[in-house]
């Protein structure tokens, strides 16, 4: 399989899906707002697995995705993260962004 075309076809999905939200389809304060906005950085963290990232260092850290929201507590209780004190992320490299 070639991933690196498979992460690059995420990728670009992710970017569409960016385009949608900066085209104000949805108020930015709407749930659904929130929630395409969580569908694509999903697809970040998606496209760093097709990469070879383990899934803590596709996902990032609790605070990534913030504290209170469902992906963050999520994380915050996962097992990937019980015995890590700061998952392992690339360098430079936010999931979420």
């Amino acid at each position: 399989m070639d991933s690196k075309k498979l992460a690059d076809a995420v990728r670009n999905l992710k970017a569409k899906v960016d385009e949608i939200t900066d085209e104000d389809v949805f108020e930015s304060s709407s749930e659904n707002y929130d929630a395409l906005n969580d569908a694509k950085d999903l697809l970040g963290v998606l496209a760093h697995i097709i990469d070879g990232k383990s899934v803590a260092q596709a996902f990032g850290s609790p605070g990534d995705w913030g504290y209170g929201t469902p992906i963050g507590d999520a994380l915050r209780s996962a097992s990937i993260f019980s015995n890590v004190k700061n998952p392992p992320r690339p360098e430079g490299d936010n999931p979420v962004a």
